[in-house]
């Protein structure tokens, strides 16, 4: 068994789920109030993505870091993509991107401040995978190339992210609402005042589907390495990150750096 992703989807409610494959059949594993088990392995390539179908890895590919292989990485339609700050490196989505609409937005993790964009009908999803408090879409562009480049500006016209990671998201895992709320509206202010918000706006708060609510203390993180045990219960997720209760204590878990990794035993009851 290997672990090839991981995906928040909107049932009754938004949820966390993982994603594993093995004899080629993929499954999606519940985690909200699941007890987990699992003893993690070494790292294998996940394959590459074509006109929104996956391909696994032709060799298996064994990984020092990362989930894909270099080989893989050339074959994937939207690989290059994720490192787009305005100036196109991906050629061959260029035309797709251009026919594409994007929201621009402003979200919060703790006391930081963070711009991205989104496509239009992914903006809710995007925001909850990405573990967000608050949100706000300001701008509504057609052409990922566009939306990028204004990101840009106005990460260097605010001084803020444009890239959170998970080891600063564990860290700044709750937050003070009144002041992050302030932090989100000041930075609308400006935004508006050098005329780059063309929609009205609309201040989300994601914080609800999180259930961080049942984590009375601080979590201690969890280092992956192959041989790494797992166990616990899931009681909350922000994002990226599963927090898991095992007696009196709470752990947290970065999934992302479960994604490539063969799976030695597995339980989720």
């Amino acid at each position: 068994m290997q672990i090839i992703g991981y995906k928040w989807k909107n049932g009754d409610s938004w949820s966390p789920k993982l994603i594993t494959i093995e004899d080629d059949r993929i499954r999606f594993h519940d985690l909200f109030d699941k007890d987990i088990s699992m003893k993690i392995g070494g790292l294998y390539c996940i394959g590459y993505f074509t006109n929104g179908k996956r391909s696994p890895c032709p060799t298996n590919e064994k990984l020092e870091k990362g989930t894909v292989c270099k080989a893989c990485e050339e074959k994937d339609y939207y690989h290059k993509c994720l490192g787009c700050s305005g100036e196109c490196i991906n050629e061959k989505h260029r035309e797709t991107c251009k026919d594409t609409t994007f929201y621009t937005y402003l979200t919060t993790f703790g006391p930081l401040l963070k711009v991205g964009i989104s496509q239009e009908h992914r903006f809710f999803e995007r925001m909850i995978e990405q573990g967000a408090e608050l949100g706000i879409k300001f701008g509504r562009i057609k052409d990922g190339k566009e939306a990028r480049q204004l990101e840009q500006r106005i990460k260097r016209l605010l001084l803020c992210e444009d890239r959170v990671y998970g080891d600063t998201k564990e860290r700044h895992m709750f937050g003070d609402p009144n002041a992050v709320m302030l932090k989100l509206r000041n930075a609308l202010e400006t935004i508006q005042k050098f005329g780059m918000s063309s929609i009205n706006t609309e201040i989300y708060d994601f914080r609800k589907y999180y259930k961080l609510n049942n984590v009375t203390k601080q979590p201690k993180p969890i280092i992956i390495n192959t041989g790494t045990v797992i166990e616990g219960t899931v009681i909350a997720a922000k994002g990226n990150l599963l927090i898991l209760k095992k007696g009196d204590d709470f752990y947290t878990i970065n999934v992302h750096r479960l994604v490539a990794r063969a799976v030695l035993s597995f339980s989720i009851i």
